[in-house]
């Protein structure tokens, strides 16, 4: 057999080989096979009053419902945030509530120690993009009240242990 022939037919084959294998697992499952090397390392990323923040390696805590925790500084340059879901979210938007005792709920809660600001979210949503065995990724953005002013936190991203 012609050799451009045989390598013709080996080059389909391995195309084949690989079509069929995307196609026969879901995007979840391709995503769970990836891991973070793909997905990123673990973080929340937020915009608050013009600066943006990175956390990395925030903290899930799975107990009544899903908590996400992340702190950037310590002392007077203190920022946590705090993202609370359903223990089995779903994909998709969904609206903030001031209700994070309500394990169904979807929630934020937020903190900086510069200006006092101490606020959970009264409006604001939460997109879930991916769910996999192993992590859950979204974007949020949210405000709240902190005596009279509006606080608002923007431009949320968030990568987490499930």
């Amino acid at each position: 057999m012609n050799k451009s022939i045989l390598s013709f037919t080996k080059t389909v084959v391995a195309v084949l080989f690989i079509a069929i294998t995307f196609v026969s697992c879901s995007e979840d499952e391709v995503i769970s096979l990836l891991g973070p090397e793909e997905l990123g390392e673990l973080r929340i990323n937020f915009k608050y009053n013009g600066t943006t923040y990175n956390i990395a390696d925030p903290i899930t805590y799975n107990v009544a419902n899903k908590t996400v925790d992340g702190t950037f500084g310590a002392g007077a340059s203190l920022k946590r945030i705090t993202l609370f879901m359903p223990l089995n979210p779903t994909i998709g938007t969904h609206f903030m509530t001031e209700a994070p005792s309500d394990i169904t709920a979807y929630g934020a809660y937020f903190i900086s120690s510069a200006g006092n600001v101490d606020i959970l979210a009264n409006g604001g949503l939460i997109k879930i993009t991916t769910i996999t065995d192993d992590y859950i990724k979204g974007t949020f953005s949210f405000m709240g009240l902190n005596g009279a002013a509006t606080v608002e936190v923007t431009e949320g991203e968030f990568l987490a242990d499930r």
